[in-house]
């Protein structure tokens, strides 16, 4: 399964009530496999991009909640960067821990010419702003 590896899976089968929830997804996806790799094969382009951006949600996801743990600082100097970012990208001064930090995780792309940061990609800003809706940040 695409998410079974995933920290958030993981968490949500630590939980009791969670539990029942992994598996009914693990379930309803070994019921199902069959059908979803023919409509991904049917619909390639449009599943592969929901599956993209999953993902990039969940890695980014992932990510941030092993930072929480690590450094609360830097996680909420990351959420505020992540608040502050647009397609076109930012500029900035100097590189920071928090910048630092998401280019190290491929979440942001530094230009060192232009001293722009800015997404990887349309997908990673989409998940960037999914993340910080998931966050209430």
């Amino acid at each position: 399964m695409v998410f079974e590896k995933s920290l958030l899976f993981e968490k949500l089968n630590d939980l009791d009530d969670g539990r029942k929830y992994v598996e009914l997804i693990n379930s309803i996806y070994d019921k199902f496999k069959d059908y979803l790799e023919a409509i991904k094969k049917l619909f390639g382009d449009y599943t592969d991009h929901g599956i993209k951006h999953s993902e990039s949600v969940l890695r980014i996801l992932d990510g941030v909640y092993e930072l929480k743990k690590k450094d609360e600082n830097l996680f909420n100097s990351v959420l505020s960067l992540f608040e502050s970012i647009t397609e076109e990208g930012i500029k900035y001064r100097e590189l920071t821990d928090e910048i630092l930090w998401c280019a190290d995780k491929n979440i942001l792309f530094v230009n060192p010419i232009k001293r722009i940061v800015k997404p990887q990609s349309k997908l990673d800003l989409l998940a960037i702003k999914k993340v910080i809706e998931t966050m209430n940040y």
